[in-house]
């Protein structure tokens, strides 16, 4: 292990030294640094073979205005700085086979004080791993702020450097020193940590690819009118996702996106809506989410999505034929359902999917899909729906599904499908926290029927003010099933209340609570919130009286999304949930 005496100060100079590399393969730290001033200066390359240490001994900094090609873990407890404007400031992640120090193979980490500007934080990245599937791994949040580059190509080199090089070095001589180029391969394995970006050039990033991309959360941040591709994926497949803003998009300013795989909820042809088309699934490989630091408040934005690894294709190679619609769906959060874009199939507002405009009919290219989806105005959970009327019988379509007390005793869930192939019955599954269900019943189907079918089933088993949330999982004959929304109800104590949800819902802008009370008067109160909490609507003096009461509320002018409204009736607390589509 090379060790840096105290006090001492070591400075590579690019006339001088224009490659030091400290190595010593029976140790398994090549560079540490506990107390000392580490500098290497601008057009100057430092190739360790192993780790690099910067301790957290009083005094330990680092300085790189020049090149540090490592092939080993990078570790920073102290202070590890770069000025920008006079030097690449690069470190360059070699991860090839010789990884000396390294307890895996193809593998390097990098860990500690890394996310502060100024103090800890990368300027340049460049990954340069030597062949696929190597990884670089973190082991705490980094920040980077110049850029963050697969770099693989010697005409690459102006990219990770936005500065400029020094004039006297040239445009590629910094290139020249390295030796032969990788090819750029390397995935970064963030866990639960994040890369964030602090940089909103659109070039910030660069050089990522099927073999070179972000596995877990990038943030980066962003302008107002930009266009910016988000590189993530997941640990097999890389899932491109790209951001512009057609319009200057109000109050965002950062972006953090990651693809989610596994299991989730199919969209349900009677409410998710794509140019006319009944989108009853979604493509398997998974789905991104993608989050702003705030939801804008004015300006719209194109979302084009890219995914690999699906399995569930309704079409071969090439442009997607009629009755194989696909198309960007979203949804708020995994208790939403998925909705799609383009003009209802029903001309009935409520279901209206206008917002937003899905580009084409989306295509299959060399096992990628690719959608498109202009107008959208908020961020949330995006994917990639399909409709596959041509391929198999849709097995059933929903066309309601409502909770509603009854007598204050117990909860009726009523609901109605349009047509029904081979469908065996429904699964009545019930939460107490809208996450955690149960099953509660069974109702059996109706086989094969193009016919409308009414179903209810009565919830006998329900406590006074608790909210009960339900869904059903519809089974078909050969076992396979499809789950659908989630609804809500509850019953309360004392004097007898119930409490409608709102309608319609999805709503375009209008809607209305139906509120029922054995009392001869009573104070209501109703506040709407969205997903971030702020109030948007306050309705303090409203008085109900003895039966049936109706209270209406125009939402028009606010964002589509998804809305709370908290309702106090007297003593008695009440949560509905609403999706604005406008």
């Amino acid at each position: 292990m090379r060790k840096i005496n105290s006090y001492a100060i070591l400075i590579l100079v690019s006339v001088l030294l224009p490659v030091i590399a400290l190595s010593q393969s029976s140790t398994p730290h090549l560079l540490y640094n506990n107390g000392d001033v580490l500098y290497i200066q601008s057009g100057a390359v430092l190739h360790i073979q192993g780790d690099v240490i910067n301790a957290s001994g009083s005094g330990s900094s680092f300085t790189n205005n020049g090149l540090l090609n490592l092939e080993g873990d990078f570790t920073n407890n102290g202070t590890f700085t770069t000025d920008a404007s006079v030097g690449e400031g690069a470190v360059r992640l070699i991860g090839n086979n010789t990884m000396a120090g390294s307890a895996f193979t193809g593998r390097q980490t990098l860990s500690g004080t890394l996310s502060t500007p100024g103090t800890g934080s990368f300027y340049n990245l460049v990954i340069d791993g030597g062949a696929s599937g190597q990884i670089t791994a973190l082991g705490s949040n980094i920040t980077v702020t110049g850029s963050l580059v697969w770099n693989g190509s010697s005409t690459m080199a102006n990219t990770y450097n936005p500065s400029g090089f020094p004039s006297t070095l040239g445009n590629s001589s910094i290139m020249l020193v390295r030796g032969s180029v990788p090819p750029g391969a390397g995935i970064i394995q963030t866990s639960a940590q994040q890369v964030y970006i602090s940089s909103s050039a659109s070039t910030a990033i660069a050089g990522y690819g099927s073999s070179s991309y972000i596995n877990g959360f990038l943030k980066r941040t962003v302008a107002a009118s930009a266009s910016y591709d988000l590189p993530v994926g997941s640990n097999s497949n890389y899932e491109l996702a790209n951001i512009t803003f057609n319009s200057a998009m109000t109050g965002t300013s950062m972006l953090s996106a990651n693809f989610n795989t596994g299991a989730t909820t199919a969209p349900s042809p009677g409410t998710c809506i794509i140019n006319g088309s009944k989108i009853n699934g979604l493509l398997n490989a998974g789905y991104w989410t993608i989050h702003p630091d705030i939801q804008p408040t004015a300006g719209t934005y194109t979302a084009m999505l890219h995914m690999m690894g699906y399995t569930n294709s309704p079409a071969s190679n090439g442009a997607v034929t009629p009755g194989e619609q696909i198309g960007i769906v979203k949804r708020t959060n995994s208790s939403s359902p998925w909705l799609g874009c383009g003009v209802t199939v029903y001309g009935n507002p409520a279901t209206d999917q206008g917002y937003g405009s899905c580009i084409d009919d989306g295509s299959f290219t060399n096992g990628v899909a690719s959608v498109s989806r202009s107008l959208v105005s908020y961020f949330s959970d995006f994917g990639i729906g399909m409709e596959q009327s041509n391929i198999y019988a849709l097995p059933v379509e929903l066309i309601s599904l409502s909770a509603e007390p009854i007598d204050n005793s117990f909860i009726r869930l009523n609901w109605a499908t349009a047509s029904e192939q081979d469908n065996k019955g429904f699964q009545v599954m019930r939460s107490t926290d809208g996450v955690n269900f149960s099953y509660m019943g069974w109702v059996n189907g109706s086989g094969t029927t193009s016919t409308q079918h009414d179903y209810s089933y009565d919830d006998k088993t329900v406590d006074p003010n608790i909210i009960y949330y339900y869904k059903l999982n519809q089974v078909n004959s050969d076992g396979n099933g499809t789950e659908t929304n989630i609804v809500s109800a509850s019953i309360t104590g004392g004097t007898n209340v119930t409490v409608s949800e709102l309608m319609p819902n999805p709503t375009s802008g209008k809607t209305r609570l139906v509120i029922s009370t054995t009392a001869e008067s009573q104070k209501v109160s109703v506040m709407f919130y969205d997903i971030l909490g702020k109030l948007i609507i306050s309705s303090d003096n409203n008085l109900v009286t003895k039966d049936t009461n109706t209270l209406n509320f125009d939402m028009s002018s606010f964002l589509d999304g998804s809305y709370t409204a908290i309702i106090r009736v007297g003593d008695k607390i009440y949560s509905k949930k609403v999706i604005l589509v406008k």
